[in-house]
């Protein structure tokens, strides 16, 4: 989807984890499945946005892509191999992610 096209349509979903912020954008394949496409952004403590994310934000960015997946393979508008790769990722991401929750707590 072109950029201009992109920022005139709404959001399917706004999504975050920690700071950083997505929106999740779905145009509707003529022929074949819907193709997504999602922005990231760092919300400041100013609410100030900006692009540029810092080695901090790395660990909010694996939750954020653990959310995307969630979100994308959820949609149900991805062919069912794409879907499997995103549930695949999915839990993958969820074993890392719960394991830095258990080590933070325990």
């Amino acid at each position: 989807m072109p950029l201009e096209q992109q920022r005139r349509s709404q959001p399917v979903a706004v999504l975050g984890a920690g700071q950083l912020v997505s929106h999740l954008y779905r145009h509707d394949g003529e022929s074949g499945p819907s193709e997504y496409r999602f922005s990231v952004c760092r919300i400041a403590e100013s609410l100030q946005t900006t692009h540029g994310l810092r080695a901090g934000d790395l660990r909010d960015l694996v939750k954020l892509c653990q959310v995307l997946a969630f979100a994308i393979e959820d949609d149900g508008w991805l062919s069912p191999a794409m879907q499997t790769e995103l549930r695949i990722l999915f839990d993958e991401l969820d074993e890392i992610t719960r394991r830095w929750s258990e080590a933070a707590h325990g």
